[in-house]
């Protein structure tokens, strides 16, 4: 399974909800707004080379297909927000609309777990051409935008590049958040002035984050040791090899017999032959 990398041409569709204000207004109050409706659904889109993307969050050198691709922490602050129903009232489409929209910010969800640019991990889709943003709700961050990127150059998404975007994002916040309104309330039972408390909070807030920062560092560290592939034995070298033995032709007894002989009869005839030399002396 691959998916494509993040990059300038990329497009962005979803449906975010906010307040909105329609018409018929139902009481005299609300002729000059129009009826209060929350939550509201809004369309949006946005194309991550308008104006309002974070430049910094660009890559600087690495393209794909000649756009620069998109680093982790890419916000964009500007998604054109539209509703295609026709009883909005005048005062939600010339103040309110402009406001959500002057607030509004789209994030990517997911990005590799080895490829990055200048010191950031790069945005990838998660599946294919298809990836999911994180954008803004009435009541927060949620993944509500759909993303659309052909692109040339691919990777390998894996399970924690989205368990680490949902840490990140939603546990490690909520965890910060209850730990420092925890200590907010056993401080304030205890009578201890609102400044002291906002000191301690604060004090506790990094001391958490840090914690937590730690605790993802060893958590990607273990997954990473788990997940990698046994390292096999080196290969054992083969013994050299023995050239091979060397046939020996058969013997022929007869011959050897025959030889054997000679030699005999040539040193019985050396013998003979100094015994009866007069000169020789066997002494």
């Amino acid at each position: 399974m691959t998916a494509n990398f993040y990059k300038n041409s990329a497009n962005m569709h979803g449906i975010d909800m906010h307040h909105a204000y329609i018409l018929p207004p139902l009481s005299p109050s609300e002729v000059a707004k129009g009826h209060l409706m929350t939550p509201w659904p809004f369309l949006v889109q946005v194309k991550l080379s308008d104006p309002g993307g974070d430049e910094a969050k660009r890559t600087p050198t690495v393209t794909a297909d000649g756009e620069m691709m998109i680093r982790d922490g890419f916000v964009h602050h500007k998604v054109t927000h539209f509703t295609p129903v026709p009883f909005l009232h005048p005062y939600q489409n010339s103040v309110e609309t402009p406001k959500i929209e002057a607030s509004s910010t789209t994030t990517p969800l997911l990005k590799s777990a080895s490829v990055s640019s200048g010191g950031d991990l790069l945005s990838v889709c998660g599946l294919g051409w298809v990836g999911a943003n994180l954008n803004c709700q009435e009541e927060g961050v949620k993944v509500t935008g759909v993303v659309f990127c052909v692109c040339s150059v691919q990777t390998s998404p894996q399970a924690k590049d989205l368990i680490f975007r949902l840490f990140d994002d939603f546990f490690k916040k909520m965890l910060v958040d209850w730990v420092t309104g925890t200590l907010d309330k056993l401080l304030e039972g205890r009578r201890i002035p609102s400044p002291v408390r906002s000191v301690v909070k604060w004090l506790a807030e990094k001391a958490v984050k840090q914690f937590l920062d730690w605790l993802e560092i060893l958590a990607k560290w273990s997954l990473d040791k788990a997940t990698e592939p046994p390292k096999l034995p080196p290969p054992e070298e083969e013994p050299p090899k023995l050239p091979p033995l060397k046939e020996e032709p058969p013997v022929d007894w007869e011959k050897e017999e025959q030889e054997r002989e000679k030699r005999q009869q040539k040193q019985r005839d050396e013998r003979n032959r100094k015994r009866n030399n007069p000169w020789w002396d066997p002494f």
